[in-house]
């Protein structure tokens, strides 16, 4: 584990005890949630202390490329869906943008919440200008 000093030098500080926490879960619940299904693993993960849904969701769809499991109404994929295509007016609300989100991508929700992600990291450097 790392020291506190050095999470000090990264400024992390704060999220020292919850990613001590993440890996603690991981050395002893590692095989289990190995076999897990991935709607099952998110939520186990959730047993972490300080780990919710969110955290819980994103890490899930990194680890099994299941975008479905994305908290897909976030401010990242709003932020991105309106810059990628500007000309469409997106809910702002993150339930309601849910429920858009959801109903335009039907059975590519993970498809379309990764790509939509995938261009926000692209053109983040490019576009951090634009006003919202």
């Amino acid at each position: 584990m790392l020291p506190d000093a050095e999470f000090a030098r990264l400024g992390m500080a704060f999220k020292a005890r919850p990613l001590r926490a993440a890996a603690e879960a991981c050395l002893e619940f590692g095989t289990k949630w190995a076999e897990l299904d991935p709607a099952a693993l998110v939520t186990e993960v959730q047993n972490v202390p300080r780990v919710g849904a969110w955290t819980a969701g994103a890490t899930v769809a990194d680890l099994t490329n299941d975008y479905t499991l994305y908290p897909f109404a976030d401010l990242a994929v709003r932020t991105w869906a309106k810059r990628l295509t500007p000309q469409c007016c997106r809910p702002d609300t993150e339930p309601e943008f849910a429920q858009a989100w959801a109903r335009l991508a039907g059975d590519q929700l993970s498809d379309w919440t990764l790509l939509t992600l995938a261009w926000g990291v692209r053109h983040a450097s490019t576009t951090a200008t634009v006003a919202l």
